[in-house]
């Protein structure tokens, strides 16, 4: 079985990618090896996706990590919180808990990123990719 480490970052989200240069030294990991899980806002709530690389996006700690490595070529995986509907609403939405008749969603989306973790460890990356990214058919 493939090692994982699993880390969280104890900084603001607007420092969390500091300690990736570490961590990639420390394990002796190089950029393919990096998979970063966190929120967003454009996916509805339950919905997760894998991209192998690409911008941040507006993202804060996406930003970060790109800053502290040089770097967007790494994998990410995001997991949808669903936009609040006004800008001014979004700093509440995303520090905040969230409704409860939606923590049920959640969790399967928790659990679906879980999953996908242990896969893309086994080199499943491509597969895992194609299901998470596949849209949802309409009801």
């Amino acid at each position: 079985m493939n090692r994982i480490i699993l880390v969280k970052p104890l900084t603001y989200m607007n420092s969390s990618g500091i300690i990736i240069p570490f961590l990639l030294k420390k394990y002796k990991l190089n950029m393919t090896n990096l998979l970063i899980l966190c929120d967003n806002l454009d996916l509805e709530p339950g919905r997760c996706k894998l991209k192998l690389k690409g911008s941040s996006a507006a993202h804060n700690g996406l930003k970060s990590i790109a800053n502290s490595i040089g770097s967007n070529d790494y994998m990410r995986i995001f997991i949808g919180i669903g936009h609040p509907g006004s800008r001014e609403a979004v700093r509440d939405h995303v520090l905040g808990d969230p409704d409860t008749s939606e923590l049920s969603v959640y969790e399967q989306s928790y659990r679906n990123a879980a999953d996908a973790v242990i896969r893309i460890s086994e080199g499943l990356q491509e597969q895992v990719m194609n299901e998470l990214n596949r849209k949802k058919p309409s009801s």
